[in-house]
């Protein structure tokens, strides 16, 4: 199975100079895990849509590239199928899974964080970040492509990065 894990984040500006820390805004950054099916057996299993909120994080762009950093943490049980295809009752089955020991186990490991290990700044819309994604207490690297997109005093940004659950013991 994979996950397509996208993020849409309004960040504000709160610091002036050759480096600008932009705070993610829990209130408009919006974490999409499309979950689908791949392998062998993938005609078995079923794509999900799951959403959350980061619960917090910052960006740092510098005009030293290898000075920029990016962090977001989310809390694991804030995190909700959106299934539009599933009834109710189905969401709330693939909920409890998504919670179970089995996935995410969200009472042994409440946050999924990412903290980036080297960012590169293509044109000034366009990201390269690597990182460490520690998902169950389970970190791997992975590169997340992003674009910026500048709107005074915040900007947005989108991101998309793939990586397979078994990665994290899922």
């Amino acid at each position: 199975m994979k996950k397509l894990l996208c993020f849409l984040a309004g960040l504000v500006v709160p610091l002036v100079g050759p480096a600008q820390t932009y705070n993610f805004d829990a209130s408009k950054s919006l974490i999409e895990i499309h979950v689908g099916t791949a392998g062998a057996l993938g005609f078995m299993g079923h794509d999900h849509l799951i959403q959350t909120r980061i619960e917090r994080g910052s960006l740092l762009l510098s005009t030293n590239p290898s000075q920029s950093t990016v962090e977001l943490l989310v809390a694991s049980k804030a995190l909700r199928v959106q299934d539009p295809e599933l009834s109710a009752r189905d969401r709330q089955k693939v909920q409890a899974k998504m919670e179970s020991d089995r996935v995410l186990a969200v009472n042994k490991f409440p946050t999924i964080t990412f903290k980036s290990t080297a960012v590169n700044l293509h044109t000034n819309r366009l990201l390269t970040i690597m990182g460490n994604l520690t998902i169950r207490g389970q970190t791997r690297p992975i590169v997340v492509t992003a674009t910026l997109e500048q709107a005074q005093p915040r900007l947005r940004v989108t991101g998309r990065a793939q990586f397979k659950q078994t990665e994290f013991g899922i």
